[in-house]
């Protein structure tokens, strides 16, 4: 299949090099000038595309090979599509890098490690539902699964907590979990695991130990305010004070013992006498 090269799009955001290599483009410039022939394009018929009302071809692996052709002034080249069918951009980004990056580690100029950790963490701020595993994404890239870990860990466990904190915080104010897994994207089945992990009875234990509320709340996958919250759950405006170390003000305080008699406030009875 043949395709004009102006009709292709170079999408940084599912390419995996953080830079086109110039040199390797000039190697490939002189050499189409004696009649090297190339392997076709790869690339991948989308919609809903930025700024783009039609479907549009982006390109999965040949960058270097493009700007070489455009270099040339090469009208019309080869290309191979890898879904012979037209699929949504938004939806599908994350999976376009990844299938990007696969390609651009076997040949042509390899991907550095650097390049490979970049791809990993592009995947993992875009990928919320965690729909690719860790274990997924090191098979794309190459390498091994504690290497993805490491680049990851720290985007993931963010997600989690700011994730389960969401999911925790509706359970407690009565959403049912399959209108708590329609608003966060995941599966119903995955909400009850979320739930019903939470150990709160624990956090006594916890305190017991020398824990602290940091501590507790890292251990849940949740924020503070939200682990304060469940820890003074049920305990009195003094309790809580107490808890939080906050010392009782005369405005904290709403009832009195022994209070004065209201006559004590009625003004005396004067006679005045006329003049």
């Amino acid at each position: 299949m043949k395709i004009r090269v102006k009709e292709l799009i170079y999408d940084e955001n599912i390419y995996p090099r953080q830079k086109i290599n110039n040199a390797t483009v000039e190697s490939y410039c002189k050499a189409l000038s004696i009649g090297a022939r190339f392997p076709p394009l790869e690339i991948q018929r989308v919609i809903n595309y930025p700024n783009k009302e039609n479907e549009i071809f982006v390109i999965l692996d040949g960058i270097h090979r493009w700007e070489a052709y455009k270099r040339n002034k090469i009208e019309e080249v080869e290309v191979r599509e890898w879904k012979r069918k037209v699929i949504d951009y938004r939806k599908s980004q994350v999976i376009l890098l990844l299938e990007s990056a696969e390609r651009n580690r076997t040949h042509g100029d390899r991907l550095t490690d650097k390049d490979k950790k970049d791809v990993a963490r592009k995947i993992a701020k875009a990928d919320l539902g965690e729909v690719y595993t860790e274990k997924e994404i090191a098979e794309k890239l190459g390498v091994v699964q504690s290497t993805v870990s490491g680049w990851i860990s720290d985007i993931r466990a963010q997600q989690k907590a700011s994730r389960d904190a969401k999911i925790i915080r509706l359970s407690r104010l009565g959403w049912t979990q399959e209108e708590i897994a329609k608003a966060v994207g995941l599966s119903r089945t995955r909400i009850t695991e979320i739930v019903g992990n939470i150990k709160f009875d624990k956090i006594d234990n916890l305190l017991s130990e020398g824990r602290n509320m940091d501590y507790i709340a890292k251990h849940y996958h949740i924020d503070i305010p939200l682990a304060w919250a469940i820890r003074l759950q049920g305990k009195t405006d003094q309790e809580k004070f107490k808890e939080l170390g906050w010392g009782l003000r005369t405005w904290d305080q709403w009832n009195f013992n022994e209070c004065l008699p209201r006559e004590i406030f009625t003004p005396l009875n004067r006679s005045v006498s006329s003049v």
